[in-house]
Order: structure tokens, then sequence, then C-alpha cells
């Protein structure tokens, strides 16, 4: 699948790079079930509560742009697994993910798979304007 999406650039505000990442990574947790439920900034931890998909993108956006290191979770079926980001790290966002329980159950390699296949997805290009971005993330295995 490919995203493709025009994305405001501030420096202060994560690189177009980074904005497709993230965009993607919960896209595609989103589509495997998980949803968004808090980002956390070392300080404060921001519930995700919005009604629709877009307005739960931009809360994460806006949390996870708003300092340097955060760390998503994301629920199904009362689960709860976390992704750590590290911004300024380009390609490399994705430090981290952290799966609850034992990584081997069927929930939690749903999710480092979903994880992986994001932090994978290396093949990325601009456009002349540098706003917009392709990231190429290859299909479920």
């Amino acid at each position: 699948m490919s995203i493709k999406q025009t994305i405001p650039y501030s420096p202060e505000y994560g690189s177009p790079l980074e904005h497709a990442i993230v965009r993607a990574l919960v896209k595609e947790l989103r589509a495997a079930g998980w949803r968004p439920v808090w980002v956390c900034d070392g300080e404060e931890d921001v519930k995700i509560n919005a009604s629709t998909e877009h307005s739960a993108l931009r809360q994460v956006l806006d949390a996870v742009f708003a300092v340097d290191d955060s760390s998503i979770q994301f629920q199904k079926h009362g689960r709860r697994m976390s992704v750590m980001l590290i911004g300024g790290n380009g390609v490399d966002l994705i430090s981290d993910y952290h799966c609850a329980h034992d990584d081997k159950d069927s929930l939690g390699a749903e999710f480092a798979e979903v994880c992986d296949r994001v932090s994978d997805a290396c093949d990325v290009t601009s456009a002349k304007s540098g706003a917009v971005m392709t990231l190429h993330i290859p299909a479920k295995a």
C-alpha cells in the first residue's frame, strides 16, 4: 500500500518524512483493529478521545510532534501495546515497540508484524516541493 499525503512542514513540528511514518503507523494499526488511546511524552499523558479516525490522527500528530520523544499506546480487545518514537531520527523515528504480556501470542505477534512493516518501509521518496511524501508499506505477509 502507498500512502501519499500533503503535509504542512515546520521544523518545530517534525519533518514531512516523520509525519508520513506516524500517519502510516496509525493507519496500518487501525486497519488491524488497534486504536490509539494515549500519547505519552515523558511528563504528560494525552488521552486520544476523538470521535472520528481523522480527529484521532490529528490528536496523535499534535501530541507526538509537540515533544522530541514520545510513545503512542494502542489498544485492541483490552490489550495495550506501545510504540516509542524519537523525533529527528528520520527513517528511524520508530525507536522501539512494546508488546505487553507474551510477545508470542497472536495479538502481540500481530502488533509486532505491523510495526515491523511500517518501520522497514524505507522506500521513501519526496516530490519536488519536499512537502509530499510517499511511504511504501509492503502488504501483509
